[in-house]
């Protein structure tokens, strides 16, 4: 299997879906763009639900989704507010390089639909390409 081959999930911090033929919203931040207090709030609510998978996988389910919906608002206005870590992506010189680094795929590896640079963050919507 190559680098960017479709794999059906993998797992590495969080399940990380990329189902075939639907487009994909990424989000990728700078090192310390988030407070490590909320970063361990998060991690400890986490296990929280991991624990819950196990004991209770009904009332997970249920639980999940909103549990991903609520930090993801919750995380998305922290870095908006940019209330600490780095800013880097602001400096034109260094947008454009990501600018460059996200057209350098588009049409090889996936379809890059939209994205948006912000001072500390970006937003990707993308698809990916399917092997011939």
């Amino acid at each position: 299997m190559g680098h960017f081959d479709y794999k059906s999930s993998y797992r590495r911090n969080l399940p990380h879906l990329q189902p075939r033929g639907v487009s994909i919203f990424v989000t990728f931040r700078l090192a310390d763009s988030l407070p490590s207090s909320l970063i361990r709030q998060w991690q400890d609510e986490r296990k929280w639900l991991a624990h819950l998978e196990r004991t209770n996988p009904a009332h997970f389910a249920r639980m999940a989704t909103d549990f991903e919906r609520t930090w993801f608002a919750k995380f998305e206005s922290v870095l908006d507010g940019i209330t600490c870590g780095p800013t880097w992506l602001k400096d034109e010189r260094v947008a454009d390089q990501v600018a460059a680094s996200l057209h350098y795929r588009d049409g090889k590896v996936y379809r890059l639909d939209a994205f948006s640079i912000m001072p500390n963050h970006t937003h990707v919507v993308l698809k990916l390409l399917t092997s011939p």
